[in-house]
């Protein structure tokens, strides 16, 4: 074989090698640059999911040492259930007992790990088809049929399952939990990320429908589309003590709140009398209409102008509902004989407040059942708790609803 030849073949294998090497550096950076802001270290700056995906490793690697990735994820799932920061964790994974040496029932595992720690076992689903984590995304979407989902594993495992939750519509955030102290399981797990983002590239371009081989039970059902069920109780019973007509159980009602309502500087907004000579011209025709009401939220920032209120048993402190850095409050009105109440919750926006979303229509059961009626979604939207009617079945259902800002003026 003569040089030349020789030649052309070094340079054909070379630049096989640099686009190869240069197709699996875009596939690694572009993952990361998908989740870049949306995987969180701290638990204390992590947004509220209901549900969180706990994907699954084994405790045991199959060469028998102790599996640090699976100890450090239990923690930090963990860590998210005990702030609050989830209410229901899916252990999802697959069952090696019988295929795998040292192979074990992983979401069997968590489970267990998880109750060993103080979690109560219905708190916890069991998802048998998680062997792939594109597996596990598709079926927290189209089985569980979630839209909001917090994933709990290492940040380069979280970064690529984000970027699979935003190819199926879900909207996803990472937990991160720390990797393994060993330097060299590190490396592996590093260098073996670089080859699985290339597969999830070639998975997600094939769209291949997912098959799924366990069913979901009729409780795991109504854990995950949040049904509560209240039980069914005449609609007016002024005498039920516990009723919660005219507030609101799962909120704390003050005569004043403090929060960072401007996105500038912490205010404080208070109930406050409103006299005969502070009423002007603009206000008249909504007195006329509502004569009763001689009450405005008040702020201490003169440039946080009066919200007329009707009736109020106190304010809502609500937090940054759909944050983007400014608080919200609320107040539920409580003049009508009615057992429905519109809760109002108000936002402020280019130098006024407005409606954050049109004012939702609460029943009495939902006010009583100290349930949050509304929650931060994910950035940018709202969850708002609510309850489905069911009275032929003699209950009612509270589902959630992910809803925009509509940032209505008050006056309509």
């Amino acid at each position: 074989m003569n040089k030349l030849i020789i030649k052309r073949i070094v340079i054909l294998v070379s630049s096989c090698v640099l686009v190869i090497i240069g197709i699996i550096a875009i596939c690694y950076a572009s993952v990361v640059s998908n989740a870049e802001g949306r995987t969180y270290d701290s638990v204390d700056s992590i947004p509220h999911n209901r549900v969180g995906l706990l994907l699954a490793t084994s405790p045991i690697t199959p060469g028998g040492a102790h599996n640090f990735y699976f100890e450090n994820r239990i923690k930090a799932a963990e860590e998210l259930f005990r702030s609050g920061k989830v209410d229901l964790i899916i252990a999802s994974g697959g069952d090696y007992t019988q295929t795998v040496k040292n192979g074990c029932d992983e979401p069997k595992a968590i489970r267990d790990s998880l109750v060993s720690r103080g979690i109560a076992a219905d708190r916890i689903i069991l998802d048998y088809d998680g062997t792939r984590t594109i597996n596990s995304i598709a079926k927290a979407k189209e089985i569980y049929r979630l839209d909001t989902l917090t994933i709990i594993s290492q940040r380069y495992h979280n970064e690529r399952a984000i970027y699979l939750a935003d190819k199926y519509g879900l909207h996803a955030i990472g937990f991160n939990a720390e990797p393994s102290p060993i330097r060299r399981n590190r490396i592996k797990n590093t260098l073996r990320e670089y080859l699985a983002r290339v597969k999830m590239f070639i998975d997600v371009f094939q769209n291949k429908p997912m098959k799924f081989n366990h069913e979901v039970s009729e409780s795991e059902n109504n854990l995950l589309y949040n049904r509560i069920f209240l039980p069914f109780k005449d609609s007016f019973d002024p005498l039920d003590p516990d009723g919660y007509w005219n507030n609101v159980k799962g909120h704390k009602e003050e005569q004043f709140i403090v929060g960072n309502f401007t996105g500038n500087s912490v205010d404080t907004i208070y109930m406050d009398n409103l006299y005969p000579d502070e009423l002007d011209w603009s206000m008249e025709k909504w007195l006329e209409m509502q004569y009763e009401m001689l009450v405005v939220a008040r702020s201490n920032n003169k440039r946080l102008p009066d919200v007329p209120l009707y009736q109020p048993s106190g304010l809502v402190y609500e937090g940054d509902l759909d944050g983007n850095g400014t608080d919200e409050w609320g107040y539920l009105p409580s003049g009508s004989t009615s057992q429905w109440r519109s809760y109002c919750v108000y936002t402020y926006r280019n130098g006024k407040w407005c409606y954050l979303i049109h004012p939702i229509s609460t029943e009495r059961d939902m006010r009583r059942s100290g349930y949050e009626i509304l929650t931060p979604g994910p950035k940018g939207k709202v969850e708002v708790h609510n309850i489905d009617d069911k009275s032929e079945l003699g209950t009612r259902e509270i589902h959630t609803y992910i809803v925009d800002p509509t940032f209505e003026d008050i006056d309509d």
